[in-house]
């Protein structure tokens, strides 16, 4: 109250004790208080005040007042007192007569509008103080005030005028930031930025400015300029603090720097360990980064600390989505949109986790729940748009789909690549190759790792006497089906260096005899490139694919381009003979992980009675997980089967190949056993689930990638028995085998 008190009465508040006058003592206060010298009592209460003797001053005043009833400064110096003693009413009478004596007087004007300020009187304080402003344009507090005033007035075109003179007069931080939301309110955010700068230039140990200053550049996406100012605030603030990492990192994250983010973010942590934003940040940056087992430890970290927070259990739910923790991801989901109803893309998020679990119509009411409820949210409703034609696309209406990825593109809300990548997809599957390819190149942000190769990109220009290195992508089956255009390619006069897995290395280099073929990894840098062969360009293998097959007529009516070793064929040609007479079929039953659907595309072994039943044929397992061997033998005991399973044949691909040339057929759902046949040209019947990849078509009974290969396709999700019943049927045509008996899986 004292500050405030020498404040008002017009004595700094950091007047040294030298300067201040003597403090009378009680006998020379009733002395002055019997006395009619006004002046005096005026002096020896200011005195009184600084000493802290608050009721004796205000005594002095008021005898002063009562000698000379119409001095304003008397009266003015008065009403500041009872406003600072809590005499609201009484500071404003005492007001209200110091202006009646002197209606220009300005510390009175100054006084009572800071009084109606506190009661929430804006419009009245506005008034009072704008009349001060107007009287003394070169008093710096006057301007401040009176633009405090117009701005709780919600006049903001008065008070950026006012604030602005009081910072031309004498700059103040309260008063600069005050001038800085002002101007954002009526648009001006660059004249803010503008006065927040000055500010600082004037103040360079200020930490404060320069984190509002990066906390505004990271509000407009200006994240070079949000680092810079976070950077100058960490090196103004006295100490090391939390709260500014944290924010450093989260503007690394928007710029993209993602080790800058995590290094920051970390560096919060390892202050604060406790600080809950640098961890759920964290978790973004490692999510940024798709490091989701790191994103899920992050986020799992936040909510050990707060439990409820919504960011951290949204955050948490999309890295357990990632690594396809279905179950787990949906609960986090769940208690996200339990703890902040509102955030609807939490909903949308569930429901693509709610799609990925099969539960089709649940996902479709979240995203049509979601929609209808974003108002005027259009990244929500665009989003949930996508996920709806992904729904359509599971049951295979492709125009529809489509129709919705455009919507969801024509929002301009910031889907652009999942709407386009979905475009492609769908019309991948739809067999529409002279339009399917053309946001291919948005695989690299869908979970498909770029490799480490700088060569200039081919783009489909003259090969003929030039060296294209051509690398491996996705899975193993689609290094397979990609390989199909390997031929064609050195046909043009190319000269083709192929980078592939190392389990194709062998097959591929007996296949592509004229190729330099390279083993390497895709998830690591490969050791070829220390001493490279010369290279002119560089593709990755779909691209080639998506420049050379434009059309139905562009795939080739090959008879397999893939070659095995002939003499590890003939042995196990040899090993199969010894079985006995009748068909030597290859089978399997698990296909892909649970990141490419699994679940879909996969069944038991004992549900395989209607074609492991038929008699006369005998059945090998090609299944290669790590339980492939001891599920046979489960199903050989329990269900009478008798498959074989040689591991010899499944630890090497090489061999592999082999022993699939020397069967007479293979039967298999969507895994990459299937592609292996289609390419050696071997008959391959496919039990293909009702929602397919794309690599399998919306429809018919051929793939054109591998004439040799046949589709048998689920009618209903999750059903197949008509599917193993059809597959059974034709194996009886192809081979003259008597129909199984029924058996019981």
């Amino acid at each position: 109250m004292l500050k405030r008190l020498r404040a008002l009465m017009g004595r700094p508040a950091g007047e040294s004790a030298a300067a201040r006058p003597v403090v009378p003592d009680a006998g020379a206060v009733a002395r002055l208080l019997a006395s009619e010298d006004g002046d005096a009592l005026r002096g020896a209460a200011h005195a009184l005040a600084a000493a802290g003797q608050i009721d004796v001053a205000q005594g002095c005043l008021e005898r002063a007042a009562a000698l000379a009833p119409e001095d304003a400064v008397i009266l003015t110096d008065l009403a500041d007192v009872l406003g600072a003693r809590g005499d609201a009413a009484g500071a404003a009478r005492r007001y209200g007569e110091a202006l009646a004596a002197r209606d220009d007087f300005v510390p009175a004007l100054l006084g009572l509008g800071r009084l109606r300020l506190a009661q929430d009187d804006a419009r009245g304080a506005s008034q009072l103080l704008e009349r001060a402003a107007a009287l003394e344009p070169r008093n710096a507090l006057a301007q401040r005030l009176a633009g405090f005033a117009a701005r709780a007035a919600g006049d903001l075109a008065t008070a950026a005028q006012r604030l602005a003179a009081s910072i031309a007069l004498e700059l103040d931080a309260a008063t600069a930031r005050a001038l800085a939301d002002v101007l954002d309110g009526l648009g001006r955010g660059t004249e803010a930025d503008r006065v927040l700068e000055a500010l600082a230039r004037e103040r360079p140990d200020d930490a404060a400015v320069r984190e509002l200053l990066g906390a505004r550049a990271l509000a407009r996406a200006d994240a070079a300029a949000a680092i810079a100012w976070f950077e100058a605030a960490i090196d103004a603030a006295p100490s090391p603090s939390a709260g500014l990492h944290s924010n450093l990192g989260l503007a690394c994250l928007r710029a993209g720097r993602l080790d800058d983010a995590i290094d920051a973010l970390e560096t919060a942590i390892h202050l604060e360990p406790a600080f809950v934003p640098a961890h759920v940040n964290l978790g973004l940056a490692f999510a940024e980064a798709r490091q989701w087992p790191d994103s899920e430890a992050a986020f799992a970290r936040a909510l050990a600390l707060a439990p409820d927070d919504p960011r951290a259990l949204a955050g948490l739910g999309r890295a357990l989505h990632k690594e396809y923790r279905l179950e787990e991801a949906l609960a986090a989901f769940e208690k996200a949109a339990a703890a902040a109803p509102g955030w609807l893309d939490t909903h949308v998020r569930m429901g693509f986790v709610l799609r990925d679990l099969g539960r089709y119509a649940d996902a479709a009411a979240a995203f049509a729940a979601a929609s209808a409820a974003a108002g005027g949210d259009a990244s929500v409703r665009a989003l949930a748009t996508v996920g709806r034609g992904l729904i359509a696309l599971d049951y295979l209406r492709v125009e529809e789909a489509l129709a919705r990825f455009d919507e969801a593109l024509a929002t301009g809300a910031g889907v652009d690549a999942e709407a386009r990548w979905n475009i492609t997809c769908a019309r991948l599957l739809a067999g529409d190759w002279a339009h399917a390819w053309e946001f291919y190149g948005l695989r690299w942000q869908a979970e498909v790792l770029r490799r480490p190769f700088a060569w200039p990109e081919w783009g489909g220009e003259d090969l003929a006497g030039r060296t294209l290195l051509v690398y491996a992508e996705q899975g193993l089956g689609d290094e397979i089906m990609f390989a199909s255009c390997y031929p064609e390619l050195a046909s043009r006069g190319a000269r083709l260096v192929i980078d592939c897995a190392p389990k194709l290395e062998k097959l591929f280099r007996r296949s592509f005899p004229e190729a330099t073929v390279l083993g390497s990894l895709q998830s690591e840098p490969p050791e070829w490139l220390r001493a490279p062969p010369a290279i002119d360009l560089q593709a990755a293998a779909g691209t080639v694919a998506s420049l050379l097959r434009r059309s139905d007529a562009s795939f080739p009516r090959h008879t397999g381009y893939l070659k095995a070793d002939p003499e590890r064929v003939a042995h196990w040609r040899t090993r199969l003979t010894a079985l006995g007479s009748g068909p030597k079929i290859g089978i399997s039953w698990r296909g892909g992980t649970p990141r490419s659907r699994t679940r879909l595309r996969s069944m038991r072994l004992a549900d395989w009675a209607p074609i492991l039943g038929l008699p006369g044929a005998h059945f090998v397992s090609l299944q290669y997980h790590a339980d492939a061997g001891e599920e046979v033998a489960a199903a050989n005991r329990d269900c009478a089967f008798a498959v074989h399973h040689w591991q010899d044949a499944l630890d090497d691909y090489d061999e592999t190949a082999a022993l699939v040339t020397a069967l007479d057929a293979v039967v298999s759902v969507c895994t990459a056993v299937i592609h292996l046949g289609g390419a050696l040209g071997r008959p391959v019947e496919v039990l293909v689930p009702a929602s397919p990849e794309w690599r399998y078509g919306i429809r018919g009974d051929r793939m054109p990638w591998y004439p040799s290969v046949r589709l048998h396709r689920q009618a209903a999700p999750g059903d197949w028995g008509d599917v193993l019943a059809a597959v059974a049927a034709e194996l009886v045509r192809k081979f003259g085998l008597r129909a199984a008996p029924a058996l019981r899986g």
